[in-house]
């Protein structure tokens, strides 16, 4: 009962919304109106006309349409100016929703994310507080391109796939924080830095792997977030470049 009230409520605003556009558009309904008292001008004077000049202009009148058709072109003329005003209505709420949208995607980052594939390094792992001797790492290269509001980057996690389908799950104190001094190739687990828009990011992520696993590796994937708490993913390779492989052996 109360959703039904509610909607009955939302449906009235919509409505009353509606008619206040429309009623915007009086220049329009006005000019339909006129043009349509102008052609149905015939018909209407008529009995406001003596008889002598009513019977002059019915016969006039008469040689071009019927006394119907003037009433209908009147009316036709009427629906066409309801017509325009309804469209220039919608197409004011759909120029404002189109802004509004803009605005949305104005405010909030629009992150790609690439990945051309993965490399080994034996180097520490670093951690809070901790660093521990050199083992092996792999390290997964990922570019990512902002095209929306300033963000950064944060809260890492992902999975590998080995050739035995298993997966091994990745949570975001996995993943080494070494500070990297390369130019374009930071660790961004550790890059707090502001992605701008417009922005573009190379570097990597790593994370420790035991040797028989490196050597049955099969698909790896990353999941990051942004400052809105949108999540975003990179694979390598993709899921369905991995599925048509698999089909084809």
């Amino acid at each position: 009962m109360a959703q039904s009230t509610t909607s009955t409520v939302r449906l009235s605003r919509r409505f009353f919304a509606y008619l206040a556009r429309v009623v915007r558009h009086t220049k329009v309904l006005f000019a339909s109106f006129i043009t349509g008292s102008l052609v149905s001008a015939p018909e209407w004077l008529k009995p406001l006309l003596p008889s002598k000049y009513a019977a002059v202009l019915e016969a006039w009148s008469s040689v071009i349409f019927e006394p119907e058709t003037y009433w209908r072109l009147a009316l036709t003329c009427l629906l066409v100016g309801i017509f325009i005003a309804t469209f220039l209505a919608w197409n004011e709420e759909r120029n404002e929703s189109e802004k509004l949208t803009s605005q949305i995607h104005e405010s909030k980052p629009f992150l790609t994310a690439h990945s051309p594939g993965w490399s080994y390094a034996h180097d520490r792992f670093t951690a809070v507080g901790y660093q521990t001797d050199p083992m092996l790492m792999l390290r997964f290269h990922i570019e990512i391109i902002n095209g929306g509001a300033d963000t950064s980057l944060r809260g890492w996690q992902g999975a590998y796939r080995l050739s035995d389908n298993r997966r091994v799950g990745l949570s975001d104190a996995m993943f080494d924080r070494s500070v990297s001094s390369v130019v374009d190739q930071v660790n961004l687990v550790s890059d707090d830095r502001t992605l701008s828009r417009g922005g573009r990011r190379l570097g990597w992520v790593q994370f420790p792997i035991q040797e028989d696993e490196a050597s049955r590796l099969q698909q790896v994937a990353v999941q990051f977030f942004d400052h809105t708490g949108q999540m975003h993913s990179v694979e390598c390779p993709p899921e369905w470049m991995l599925r048509a492989s698999e089909t084809k052996s």
